[in-house]
This record gives structure tokens, C-alpha cells and sequence, in this order.
């Protein structure tokens, strides 16, 4: 099939449908990374930040998950519109630093991308972590409890 679509003789219609269901799978999958996120989140907030054991940290993940599942919805719309937006901004960007190449050469796309990707990826990281902290910290009541030691107390040598 991909070879004659190649060839130019395949039926276009063909590869234009999607599988029944796959946009009842593809909710279904949103909704279990959703909860499976906020886990993660809380679990490793209560791992880390409260000193907590894995398999406990892991039942308050799956307790606070489920208590608050209406505002991770919400988190996650709020997530998929800000990907959009920075999807476009991103493609602007790229539509620049190509315009850029077409003048000045490839080497300035190269010189110009690897560092906005560095910095894309680490603003993403940045979200990302910040994002979970927060989850956590609404769900578990913050500080409070935490662990405000310092590895160099503990007595781990540079």
C-alpha cells in the first residue's frame, strides 16, 4: 500500500481514515496520563520533600490523584492550550531562523538553534518540575512536614 501510494496509483482515501475508535482511545489515554501524572507528581513530592517510604508515597499519589482529578483536568486543558500557543511560537521562530539561513547560510540556523533548543528544553524541564511541586504542595499541604536537610549535614563528604 505505501509503495503504490508512492508510485502515485494508490487510493488517497484509504490513508485518510482513522480506526474506529481512536478518538475514544485517544481520550482514554489523556485521561490515564493525566491521573498517572499526578501520581507521579505527589508520589515524589511525598518521597523526596516529607521522607516518606516508596509504597506509601505511592498510595498518597494514588489517593491525591484521584481526589483531584476535576482540577487536573483543568490543569491539562490549561496545558494543551499552552501547548498550542508555544507550538506557534515555536514555529514562528523556526520560520525566522529559516529565513535567516536562506540569507546568511546553514550555519547560522545551526549557530542560532542548538542554543534556543537548550533553552527550550530547559524551560520545559523547569515547567515541568515546577508544575509537580505545586501539585504537590496543594495537595499535601506544603512544607509543613518537609525535609530541610542539607546532604552536607548528613554527613556525605564532596
Amino acid at each position: 500500500m505505501l509503495q503504490s501510494s508512492m508510485a502515485g496509483g494508490g487510493d488517497p482515501t484509504m490513508l485518510s481514515q482513522l480506526p474506529a475508535g481512536m478518538g475514544v482511545a485517544t481520550v482514554a489515554m489523556l485521561v490515564i496520563g493525566l491521573v498517572f501524572y499526578g501520581v507521579q507528581a505527589i508520589a515524589l513530592g511525598q518521597l523526596v520533600l516529607r521522607g516518606r517510604g516508596v509504597f506509601s508515597a505511592l498510595g498518597d499519589g494514588v489517593v491525591g490523584a484521584f481526589k483531584n482529578l476535576l482540577p487536573l483536568l483543568v490543569f491539562m486543558i490549561a496545558a494543551i492550550v499552552a501547548m498550542i500557543l508555544v507550538s506557534i511560537a515555536v514555529l514562528l521562530l523556526a520560520m525566522l531562523i529559516g529565513l535567516l539561513a536562506k540569507f546568511a547560510g546553514a550555519w547560522l540556523a545551526v549557530v542560532l538553534a542548538i542554543p534556543l533548543y537548550i533553552a527550550g528544553i530547559l524551560a520545559m524541564y523547569v515547567v515541568m518540575f515546577g508544575a509537580m511541586y505545586h501539585l504537590w504542595r496543594d495537595v499535601c499541604g506544603g512544607g509543613a512536614g518537609a525535609v530541610t536537610h542539607t546532604l552536607a549535614s548528613e554527613g556525605v563528604a564532596a
